[in-house]
């Protein structure tokens, strides 16, 4: 069982490699970092969360609001989207990417209506 340091580092290093602290709940290989986020964000709520745990977390970055981190993700990736289609002049993403999941997904739900 990881600590809470040891989620925060995960929490860093995913930082350094996103450039964001929107850890994907679904479709991300580690849910424990996922899962450990939304339970942050939960404790927060509930006004529990001890004050240094939450200055490091608001200093890192991380939005305490999931529709807010939503709206971030979709605008991301839809960028990505953009780029991806100016650099290759289609949007035909490789499923193995985190976009190709992503437009995976927005075509489910276009389909689902």
């Amino acid at each position: 069982k990881r600590t809470w340091n040891q989620h925060y580092c995960e929490l860093i290093l995913f930082k350094q490699q996103h450039g964001h602290c929107n850890v994907p709940q679904k479709r991300f290989h580690d849910l424990s970092l996922s899962n450990w986020v939304a339970w942050q964000r939960a404790i927060k709520r509930r006004n529990t969360m001890r004050k240094d745990r939450e200055l490091l977390l608001d200093e890192l970055g991380l939005h305490w609001s999931w529709v807010k981190v939503r709206h971030d993700y979709w605008n991301e990736r839809y960028s990505e989207l953009l780029r991806f289609k100016l650099a290759h002049g289609h949007c035909n993403v490789p499923r193995r990417s985190e976009l190709g999941s992503w437009v995976s997904w927005m075509r489910q739900r276009r389909n689902k209506g």
